[in-house]
Order: structure tokens, then C-alpha cells, then sequence
């Protein structure tokens, strides 16, 4: 059987067939035929063929392909080595923002003025309503077009290589931390009602876990005899093109291979976890039932606003447990590896913001070199 609206078989010799429509006489309908041995090596050779316009005579005319046909051959060629969410973004930006701008570009004559007046455009007005689409969503969609490119030349297309000079420099936003004092009286806030999810927001703010892994935490993941707790998996609500719902909750492996990790439980958190559960439920409930990501958050918004602590998402734990770590003097390789960071350059350009109490006393210790004695 062939997929929803791919006319491809396998045939009984053992051979796949691809049919496509390749143009059209008066009234009749022309068809091609694609062979190969596997079904991604027809699917690859049915999109190129369908790129090419359908001719009116005998005669198909043959076209260079234009960037939108192998977008969609890179898409298609991701699908099966990336996380389905980063299936769903990729191909949001390309159907949001890439081929509506570029798709009937011809990949030869992208340069570096092309791919720069499209960044340029969409920071300008390539947002919702015209605005300004975020700098961070431009550099993303300029990482896809460029990987594009990339891909146009592995196919033996010419590119013009200046097209990976052009570069969007992102702001290196402050990220919120909670001070000493606002992790104390929201410390306060979740000793005085420990619910199961009061926990969870300690474990976070104690590990550093992602809001995602959180979600997937079960209770067959801590273990008060090795006081050390399993991140194996990571729970997210996620776009379902061609599902029966518009959305669908996932529960998969975390972001990469570095974020499969196990993380020592202090001792501040031992009490909270000690009593005994059942393997199968989910920390954030003590039951079969998970708790989505958004669900957590306006928990955790509600929480800090009875503690008047300042605006902060749930993502400033992490940014916490960093920062005191780093002021306790933990050495950056074991911070790195319990964030579930692939190396320690991540985890001091991204989450390590010293407080000035901490850069005051630093400076002192160069001065007490040439103190008087």
C-alpha cells in the first residue's frame, strides 16, 4: 500500500515504483514512472522528477530546479535522523518564512545579497502582521536555507559560496536568576506546602533539570539508595500535521545523547524524596497522570507572584542552579554534565552569570596579593 498521497509500490519483483504526472496533451493526462531499489531512493528521484514543470507537448522541457524542490528534498532526507520536533520546526520555518520567500528562487543565483535582503526583510517585517520577526528566528531560518545550499551542492548543483557569509548577531540577553534572597523566600513558599509539585519545582531548583525532563520524571527514576536521579526522557506538546488533533503530547529521549544523564541528589532535597511511591507514577502528580510543561509553568508563575518574587519563567531555576553552583566553586566539567551539556563551553557562555557579590570578591583576591603584611 502507498502512503496518504504518494502514489509509490512495491512492486512483486521487489522493486519500488514511483508514478508522477509529467504533463499533459489536449485532454489526456501524461504519466512518469520512477524505479529503485528502496523507497527513500524513489522518493528522492519522484520529488525531483515532480519539480520540473509539466510539460504541454511530447516534448518535456527540463528545468533547473528551484530552491523550494530541494528544500523539500531536505526536509525529506531529515525526517528520519532528527527528533520529530525538530521535524515540525524546520518545517514551519520553511512553510512560514523560507518558501514563500525564496521558493522560486534558483539555487545558483542565491549569493550573499540574496540570502542577506531575505535576513534583512524578515527582521523587518517577517514577523506576525508585518512586524519584526526575532533575531533568533531569523539566525534559525538562515541555519535552514544554509544547510539547503549545502545540500544543493552534495547534488552536484553550483552554488555561490558567498551565501555563508552572511551572519545574524544575536544579543546576549540577560538571563534571569533568582538572587539569594528570592530563592529563600520561594524556598520557604514550597517547604510550607510540599505537593507533588512544590517538589518538582525544588528538584529543579536543586538539579537544574529542563522543565521537559520534569514532566517525564517517574518514580522508578530517583533512587534514595544511590541518591542519584535518571534523566532518560523528556515530555513536550508538539504540532501534529497529520494527526486527528492539531497537537499531541510526546514522550521521547532528551534533546541529544549528553542530556541521558544521572544527577546526585543533594541533601536538601532527601526528605522530599525518601517516602515510599509507586515505580509508574510521575513525580509532578504521585499518579498515572503527567503534567504538561505549560501546566508547571503558570504553577510556578502563581507561586513567585504569592512570594512577590519579580516576573521569572521556569527556565530561571536552571539559570540558578548555574549561577550557585558556580559560586559554591563547583569545577564547570561536573556542573557541565549534570545540565546534560555537550561541552563546558556551553554551560559558562549560556548559564554562568556570576552575581557582582561574587565578582567583588574575586577582585579582592588579586588585591590581598599585595596587601601589606
Amino acid at each position: 500500500m502507498p502512503r496518504k498521497g504518494e502514489n509509490i509500490y512495491k512492486r512483486k519483483d521487489g522493486r519500488w515504483e514511483g508514478r508522477y504526472i509529467k504533463g499533459h496533451i489536449d485532454s489526456k493526462t501524461l504519466y512518469g514512472y520512477i524505479y529503485g531499489k528502496t523507497y527513500k531512493e524513489v522518493k528522492e528521484k519522484l520529488t525531483l522528477a515532480k519539480a520540473q514543470p509539466q510539460s504541454k507537448s511530447k516534448a518535456a522541457s527540463i528545468a533547473i530546479l528551484p530552491f523550494s524542490a530541494y528544500a523539500k528534498l531536505w526536509l525529506s532526507e531529515k525526517e528520519p535522523t532528527v527528533k520529530y520536533s525538530t521535524y515540525i520546526k524546520y518545517s514551519n520555518l520553511l512553510n512560514g518564512y523560507i518558501i514563500p520567500a525564496l521558493g522560486d528562487a534558483v539555487v545558483e543565483t542565491l549569493g550573499y545579497d540574496e540570502v542577506s535582503n531575505f535576513c534583512i526583510n524578515l527582521l523587518q517585517s517577517g514577523g506576525k502582521d508585518k512586524k519584526s520577526l526575532s533575531q533568533k528566528m531569523t539566525a534559525d531560518c538562515l541555519t535552514v536555507v544554509k544547510s539547503i545550499i549545502k545540500y544543493a551542492a552534495r547534488k552536484k548543483c553550483t552554488i555561490n559560496s558567498s551565501a555563508f557569509e552572511v551572519s545574524i548577531k544575536l544579543k546576549n540577553n540577560q538571563l534571569r536568576v533568582l538572587s539569594m534572597e528570592e530563592q529563600e523566600l520561594l524556598l520557604e513558599y514550597l517547604r510550607n506546602d510540599p505537593t507533588p509539585i512544590n517538589v518538582g519545582i525544588m528538584i529543579s531548583l536543586f538539579t537544574g533539570i529542563r522543565i521537559g525532563e520534569l514532566c517525564a520524571l517517574q518514580w522508578k527514576d530517583v533512587s534514595v539508595a544511590t541518591r542519584t536521579i535518571s534523566v532518560s526522557k523528556t515530555l513536550q506538546r508538539v504540532q501534529t500535521p497529520n494527526g486527528p488533533t492539531k497537537t499531541a503530547v510526546t514522550i521521547t529521549e532528551p534533546k541529544s545523547d549528553c542530556s541521558i544523564r544521572q544527577i546526585p541528589i543533594p541533601d536538601i532535597l532527601i526528605d522530599f524524596l525518601s517516602s515510599a511511591h509507586n515505580n509508574s507514577f510521575y513525580v509532578l502528580t504521585n499518579n498515572l497522570k503527567y503534567v504538561e510543561p505549560r501546566t508547571i509553568q503558570n504553577h510556578f508563575k502563581s507561586a513567585i507572584s504569592t512570594c512577590n518574587i519579580a516576573d521569572a519563567n521556569f527556565h530561571a531555576l536552571r539559570h540558578t542552579f548555574a549561577t550557585r553552583c558556580i559560586e559554591v566553586g563547583f569545577d564547570i566539567k561536573s556542573l557541565s554534565e549534570i545540565l546534560g551539556h555537550a561541552n563546558v563551553n556551553i554551560t559558562l557562555d549560556r548559564y554562568v552569570h556570576p552575581s557582582m557579590d561574587l565578582k567583588k570578591k574575586n577582585m579582592d583576591k588579586l588585591s590581598s596579593l599585595f596587601s601589606v603584611k
